[in-house]
């Protein structure tokens, strides 16, 4: 059999999002599976570090707009290089070419919720290709429950066709020590106690609504708030609400943090903040609760399945009040009492796992899907 992929995620320098769950899963399929073959698609160059294993090859073939260079372009390629299976892992699918089955990772219609949560042009590219790869697609991988509802409930899709399979989470325990602590702290000016967000910078994650929490807090307190990211969608509101609030000199912009200084970030961390409008799975709750780090998140989308028992709820992700008031929950536990909220954490992170999401994916992959 031959698996073709779609990989053009992977030529992403600094990777995130769907080229993280690209690279999770193909870091295991290459020891799951030796005898199929596998061919990485992408119209760019791509990172060719991720492939170690004999079966899998990379193919490059020039092309304009990614997403329509694989809709329009790449039916006539994959039908020539013999592929059995195709995997859109990027909400896209080549035109159906017979005797080919396909299957298309979701990871959120979060456009469709809400179309001023990203740029028009992708707005549009997701309902004019989206919409036409679900509907042509023979298996769908939803990356949560959540998602399967929105797929269902945005694009009509038979829930028969959709299964819901877990984004995994790495994480490598790293020995940090005081010395990095203290360069990290110095570096970006954290003096005091403080919460952390972590993820990009835009409308989305709701970082305003803890910009208000945190002056809420600090009428009694005295905490920073420390915001480590690469600036997204529609930024400059985040940033101009950030510049007035009272609370400026307590609010650290960080920008794109290196690996060691993120371990840093989560290990001193009061909480990790991550009341979010809404998610497809939120890799970054599971972070934070692998580093033993409390989370505050919100009951939206995919967010409680994630977080399970082990993460503080916010029933609106607007209600500021409620937000600060988790904080201090935070805050004031007991050294007895956030240990027991550590360990709910970590239990809860060792649900979600590479190797088993990429064992159903390759069951996706290879099993008996109904052939068009």
């Amino acid at each position: 059999m031959i698996i073709g992929i779609d990989a053009r995620a992977l030529s992403i320098k600094k990777p995130a999002g769907i080229a993280t769950y690209l690279r999770g899963i193909l870091n295991q399929l290459q020891d799951i599976d030796k005898e199929n073959e596998y061919i990485l698609y992408s119209n760019v160059e791509i990172d060719a570090s991720v492939i170690r294993a004999d079966n899998f090859r990379i193919k490059t073939v020039k092309g304009a707009v990614g997403s329509f260079w694989l809709r329009f372009k790449m039916p006539k390629v994959i039908k020539k290089d013999g592929v059995t299976v195709f995997w859109g892992a990027e909400h896209v699918l080549p035109r159906r070419k017979k005797g080919i089955t396909y299957v298309l990772t979701v990871y959120d219609l979060a456009l469709f919720v809400n179309p001023s949560w990203g740029q028009w042009t992708n707005v549009l590219i997701q309902k004019m290709l989206l919409k036409p790869s679900v509907k042509q697609a023979d298996r769908i991988i939803a990356i949560s429950g959540s998602t399967k509802n929105d797929i269902v409930k945005y694009c009509g899709k038979d829930p028969q066709r959709i299964e819901a399979i877990y984004s995994g989470a790495s994480y490598t325990e790293q020995e940090i020590l005081p010395a990095d602590i203290e360069a990290t702290k110095e570096k970006y000016k954290i003096h005091k106690k403080y919460f952390l967000y972590l993820g990009t910078i835009e409308p989305r994650k709701n970082i305003e609504t803890v910009v208000r929490a945190l002056e809420i807090i600090n009428k009694e307190h005295e905490y920073q708030f420390v915001v480590a990211g690469q600036l997204g969608w529609k930024y400059q509101s985040i940033l101009s609400r950030i510049e007035a609030s009272p609370c400026r000199e307590d609010i650290v912009l960080t920008g794109y943090v290196s690996r060691l200084e993120k371990e840093v970030l989560f290990h001193c961390a009061e909480a990790f903040l991550f009341p979010s409008h809404y998610e497809g799975f939120g890799i970054p709750i599971i972070e934070a609760m692998h580093r033993r780090t409390p989370v505050i998140t919100a009951r939206n989308s995919s967010l409680a399945e994630v977080g399970g028992d082990a993460a503080f709820y916010a029933d609106d992700e607007n209600d500021a009040e409620a937000i600060a008031k988790l904080m201090r929950q935070c805050a004031e536990m007991s050294s007895e009492e956030r240990q027991q909220r550590i360990k709910k954490g970590q239990d809860n992170a060792l649900r979600f796992s590479w190797e088993k999401c990429a064992r159903e994916v390759h069951a996706c992959l290879t099993g008996s899907i109904e052939k068009p």
